[in-house]
């Protein structure tokens, strides 16, 4: 018998029951997802796009210069202006994003409590709460990139 057959239902006899692991799983996704959707719904998305073209406008324009340093310190200053003003237009958004990851770990943890779900790795990693952040963060970044949010 191969090793791997030997050692699998022993790893999923120490977890948590599959079905908690899949609801957190699914919770995180949808959270992940609503959280990325929620920020798109309240950031300005084209006065966003404005400021990444001007941005790297004034980036080209700070790599292709030649001369002293004095002269680009008026590239320098706008760069850092825009970067102000993406700030600003994005930490609102953000901040609000984060309400349905934050209501999802609320009740979550109502539901599950201090469950272990994963039989491997350090103590600190084997928790729900580690699961859940990291499946959030990636099912966020995956709507980011395929919805192009900026």
């Amino acid at each position: 018998m191969p090793m791997e057959a030997a050692v699998f239902p022993a790893i999923v006899a120490q977890s948590a029951a599959p079905s908690v692991l899949l609801a957190i799983v699914a919770c995180a996704v949808l959270s992940g997802v609503a959280s990325m959707l929620v920020y798109r719904r309240f950031s300005q998305q084209e006065r966003l796009r404005e400021l990444e073209r001007m941005t790297a406008d004034v980036r080209l324009s700070l790599r292709n210069h030649d001369g002293a340093f004095t002269d680009a310190l008026p590239l320098l200053r706008q760069n850092v202006a825009l970067a102000g003003c993406r700030l600003k237009l994005a930490l609102l958004p953000s901040l609000v994003a984060g309400v349905p990851i934050v209501i999802a770990l609320v009740g979550l943890d109502a539901c599950v409590g201090p469950q272990t779900v994963l039989p491997f790795g350090p103590a600190w990693s084997r928790s729900w709460p580690v699961v859940f952040l990291a499946v959030s963060f990636l099912a966020a970044l995956l709507t980011k990139i395929a919805l192009r949010i900026r």
